[in-house]
């Protein structure tokens, strides 16, 4: 049982360095008071789009498949 938590321990504080290492995430203002052509290019500037279209189309297709057999 001690062995355990001295692992637990160990993989928190390699957890936490590890996360201290990455960089923050992008923060993107999304103003939703301009037109939607407008609202969404500030993604553009921070997101490869061609990827994000070939997830949101995998996971969308994942889904189809899933509840529709």
């Amino acid at each position: 049982m001690v062995r355990a938590a001295e692992l637990l321990l160990l993989l928190l504080g390699l957890s936490g360095s590890l996360r201290a290492q990455l960089p923050p995430p992008p923060t993107v203002i999304i103003n939703l008071d301009e037109d939607p052509e407008l609202r969404w290019l500030p993604l553009k500037k921070v997101f490869d789009v061609d990827y994000l279209s070939k997830a949101a189309a995998e996971i969308i297709e994942c889904i189809e498949v899933t509840h529709h057999g």
